[in-house]
């Protein structure tokens, strides 16, 4: 097993974990596009395309990632469980078209998903909500999130360069 620096006992820092989110996903990041900025200019028709050789689309990266974001904001909250407002879990089904109302509609669902966990670790943080996991998991949890969505906005960009390609 890697050695680990942090002790596993060690209270996490919420504004940390909420820097590590926020910057996944919205606010400017160093290491390049974040995963709301990866999907800025991209069209419903691109986001519904599939890509040469790929099993995925933009557009079910987007509610993949929503999906993930509201499963660990339930699991750190322990409410909320069941009320994810698309159908499926994991990867989810794109809608059979592709108009610019539901894209729009699943990117603000992406939107809200984070903004609520942030809400979340925020309320966390202040005291108002009690975390139902221990401080580790709820670290690992964050952060794993934040992972997530960095990955996935690396490859939405790779995808936008495959389908500019054809």
């Amino acid at each position: 097993m890697a050695k680990r620096w942090r002790h596993p006992t060690t209270p996490p820092g919420y504004d940390s974990l909420i820097a590590s989110v926020e910057m996944s996903f919205m606010c400017g990041a160093w290491h390049g596009k974040n995963l709301n900025s990866a999907f800025k200019g991209v069209d419903a028709g691109t986001a519904h395309q599939a890509v040469p050789g790929r099993s995925k689309t933009i557009w079910q990266i987007c509610l993949h990632c929503a999906y993930w974001c509201y499963r660990v904001r339930v699991k750190l909250s322990g409410t909320g469980q069941g009320s994810f407002p698309r159908k499926g879990s994991d990867w989810l089904e794109q809608p059979a078209e592709a108009t610019e109302t539901q894209w729009k509609a699943d990117r603000e669902l992406l939107r809200k998903e984070y903004t609520d966990l942030l809400d979340t670790l925020a309320g966390m943080r202040d005291g108002e909500i009690q975390p139902a996991v221990p401080d580790d998991e709820l670290e690992y949890l964050v952060t794993g999130a934040a992972f997530h969505a960095i990955y996935h906005a690396s490859q939405v960009a790779q995808f936008r360069l495959l389908l500019r390609k054809q």
